[in-house]
């Protein structure tokens, strides 16, 4: 850091617009970023879709890898095909349900090279072939990629080693940090394992605001009469005797009979002929002398009422002892039809359910109504119940259909949502009032033109219920409030499921690393704390109202010295602008993560201990959060005083002099957190890689070049040089995980042909541009600009 003590006092109005334009630059600040209409084929993108290209092309030129988590309704499809205008190579994966989806938006956008691809392709490839470096890869709904050890996971982390990854999902976190994790590591390997405020704060883009969209307003809860019966039937159900390469789960199996059970007696009724059928086939095994696996006995159920009687003592290939395991089965079984006795189709229940749906139908007799459930069951059910009502619909994986027979998906999403669907409107007598769905509808499906949303069931997560709601909140919605309904169990059943307690737990953690959706308050009726990605689009949306107002009086990157000013608060503290000029790459971005990566912005606080009267600068960070908290205190500068109440010339030049003062505490605070960044970067790396693979990688060619003379080192310096670029630039799961594959298996060779073989393998696929920057991390910081925070008098 230039350790200058010259500076200058300038107006607060000079200081404001010099950190707004230094932190945002140049391209956040062009005329497309200040609202101007820019066509992307027949779409016009709006500004905060403007906004997310910008943030996110910065985010993927030094992390290679984003995550946009804009609140549903959004429009992160057509910000996602703007930055893929950008490449040559573009693929996204994404959900089968959702490639009708893209394919439309592709056409009307004209990305053309853009090849969309099912996510469930990738769970049936034994071995994936990796994609061309450097290509965008846009993973479309990518929450379902939050579980490392599926198939999936390890197919598509190997195609996207080496591509800058654009991940989508307003609900990235389903149950815990780790989903964020396995997702990040996707493009940051062992790095993601670090989910620091400053890390979240430089991946993620996410605004819950930016566009006009229906509020959402909750309705007190829809209670289901009680059936103490059958709660105390299901929780001393006897333990079930588990296949042969199965496990004893009597928990959970209550725990999805329960769940059953809170959704209709429909659903629980399905899900105990599935135990008695399972119970069944497994016990023509066992008189048989056979004990069946799970494989066995799927081949064996047969729809929902049949087993197929096949020859046990020739498909079963485990022998046993059965006579006491048919003890155990034939208890199980006893308790699961007794249970079958206590189901009564249609039951009280359903009845509430249907009741419930009628109400809110003559309520809302002009608003489309969207019904979810977790079951086909609950959604058959309720449509029977239903059967005399026009207007209504049902959907479920399997089929749709109405009161005069089945219909087509795409005919009932059209006749229920036309404008959303891009249709002309039905005729009266084809319109769909309700529609009855599972969660099949509940992802990457615009369902707009509805304006209430009931939940006939609880789901299993909070992201669930948002993805639910969100089908409807989205922009383009004729409606100015989305109306919300939800089916909640008894008393008794939901203290022992204890859903809505796992629900909050849930969604606490969501808040947390990703933030609050929209209108979102935490349980005492307070709005939740801001996220990291949400306080960097605060900050951001404050900085751009300011750059809105100018150019900067003095660029920062010519400013002679450094610009002081001072503005009153409650509290002292300082506002510190860093500047490097040296810089051209850096993959660490802090407090940047809101704009240019050549720009840190500080906040801290300034202290007087009165024993010693030593004053001292504490507590500078680079948090987002803290940086907008800071400058909303002085939102209201450009006065020549800094302060509204203009002071009086005299007492104007004591504040400037004491402000003057307190320059020296700055710097040397500043000095000092530069310091312990540079340790924290040399003990744990950069945020985006420095992980053990990358530390073993390094020790295995330390090793190598351990066993060559001087004069051979010399000789294979380049190749040296080279090895070490490709190990810096090796990034993300599947890369890190073929990395370390090479070095387990390469046989021992000399070591100049090993850093052959090491520079010519393709493992680490490292583009050219990333192999030339992994160590241009030079830089040179220099306070550009203060700001100190000084309380009235």
């Amino acid at each position: 850091m230039n350790h200058t003590t010259r500076f200058r006092v300038v107006p607060p109005s000079v200081v404001r617009s010099t950190i707004a334009h230094a932190v945002l630059g140049r391209e956040a600040l062009s005329d497309r970023d200040r609202g101007a209409a820019v066509p992307l084929g027949a779409i016009t993108l709006l500004p905060h879709q403007l906004d997310a290209v910008v943030r996110l092309r910065a985010i993927l030129r030094s992390m290679h890898i984003a995550l946009l988590a804009d609140d549903v309704g959004l429009g992160k499809t057509f910000a996602a095909l703007a930055i893929a205008r950008d490449y040559h190579h573009v693929r996204v994966i994404a959900p089968a349900a959702l490639l009708p989806m893209w394919r439309n938006a592709i056409a009307r956008t004209t990305c053309h090279h853009v090849r969309p691809e099912s996510l469930q392709r990738f769970s049936r490839m034994s071995v994936s072939a990796p994609f061309t470096p450097g290509t965008l890869v846009i993973i479309d709904e990518a929450h379902h990629l939050r579980t490392p050890a599926t198939k999936r996971y390890a197919s598509v982390s190997r195609c996207v080693a080496g591509c800058d990854v654009l991940l989508m999902s307003a609900t990235p976190v389903h149950n815990s940090a780790r989903d964020l994790r396995a997702l990040l590591a996707l493009g940051l390997g062992g790095g993601a394992a670090r989910l620091s405020r400053a890390l979240l704060a430089s991946v993620i883009v996410r605004r819950t605001d930016g566009a006009t969209r229906p509020r959402i307003t909750e309705q007190p809860p829809i209670v289901i009469p009680e059936q103490p019966e059958v709660l105390n039937a299901i929780l001393a159900l006897p333990a079930p005797l588990p296949a042969h390469d199965g496990a004893v789960a009597g928990a959970l199996i209550r725990l999805g009979l329960l769940r059953a059970w809170c959704s209709s007696d429909a659903a629980f009724h399905h899900a105990l002929r599935r135990r008695v059928l399972r119970g069944e086939a497994l016990r023509h095994a066992l008189a048989a002398g056979r004990h069946p696996t799970n494989a066995e006995l799927r081949a064996w159920l047969v729809g929902e009422h049949e087993v197929q009687l096949a020859f046990p003592e020739l498909l079963a290939t485990h022998t046993t002892d059965t006579e006491p395991l048919i003890d155990i089965l034939d208890t199980h079984l006893d308790a699961v039809r007794r249970l079958l006795g206590h189901v009564h189709t249609p039951s009280s229940a359903d009845a509430c359910r249907a009741r419930a749906l009628r109400d809110i139908l003559a309520r809302h007799v002009d608003t489309p109504v969207v019904a979810f459930s977790q079951f086909a069951e609950t959604v058959r059910a309720v449509s029977r119940a239903l059967g005399d009502i026009a207007g209504v619909g049902t959907l479920t994986g399997r089929r749709a259909w109405i009161a005069s027979g089945p219909i087509t998906r795409d005919e009932a999403l059209a006749q229920f949502a036309p404008a959303a669907q891009g249709k002309p409107p039905p005729p009266a007598h084809q319109r769909i009032r309700l529609l009855l769905t599972t969660d099949l509808l509940a992802e990457g499906v615009n369902l707009q033109d509805a304006g209430v949303v009931v939940h006939l069931d609880l789901p299993w997560t909070d992201t669930a219920r948002q993805q639910r709601v969100g089908r409807c909140v989205r922009v383009g919605s004729p409606h100015t409030h989305v109306i919300v309904y939800q089916c909640e169990p008894h008393s008794g059943a939901a203290h022992v499921l204890q859903l809505a307690r796992r629900l909050r737990r849930k969604a606490r953690i969501a808040m947390r690393f990703i933030g609050a959706p929209s209108q979102s308050r935490t349980t005492d009726g307070r709005r939740a704390r801001p996220s990291p990605a949400d306080a960097t689009s605060r900050l951001r949306a404050l900085l751009l109202a300011w750059a809105a107002d100018g150019p900067p009086t003095v660029p920062t990157s010519s400013a002679p010295g450094v610009q002081l000013s001072w503005v009153h608060a409650k509290r002292s503290g300082c506002i510190v602008l860093l500047h490097s000029r040296t810089i051209t790459h850096n993959p660490v971005s802090v407090a940047r993560g809101a704009g240019n990566d050549a720009t840190i912005l500080l906040t801290g606080s300034l202290e007087a201990h009165t024993p010693t009267h030593t004053r001292v600068c504490r507590r500078l960070t680079d948090s987002p959060a803290r940086a907008h908290a800071a400058l909303r205190l002085v939102r209201n500068w450009g006065d020549e005083s800094g302060s509204a109440a203009i002071p009086h010339p005299m007492q104007e030049r004591a504040i400037t002099t004491h402000a003057r003062s307190l320059w020296p505490l700055v710097r040397r605070g500043v000095r000092r957190w530069l310091a312990r960044r540079a340790f924290a970067e040399d003990v744990h790396g950069p945020l985006a890689g420095a992980s053990t693979v990358h530390a073993r990688a390094r020790a295995a060619l330390g090793h190598t070049l351990a066993q060559l003379t001087t004069t051979q080192r010399i000789t294979v310096r380049e190749r040296v040089q080279a090895a070490y670029r490709m190990i810096e630039g090796v990034r993300g799961v599947g890369a890190e995980h073929a990395l370390l594959e090479w070095l387990s298996t390469r046989p021992q060779q000399e070591a100049v042909e090993w850093l052959d073989a090491w520079r010519h393998s393709a493992l680490l696929r490292t583009s050219p541009e990333a192999a030339e920057h992994a160590f241009d991390t030079t830089e040179d910081w220099q306070i550009a600009a203060v700001v100190m925070l000084l309380p009235m008098a």
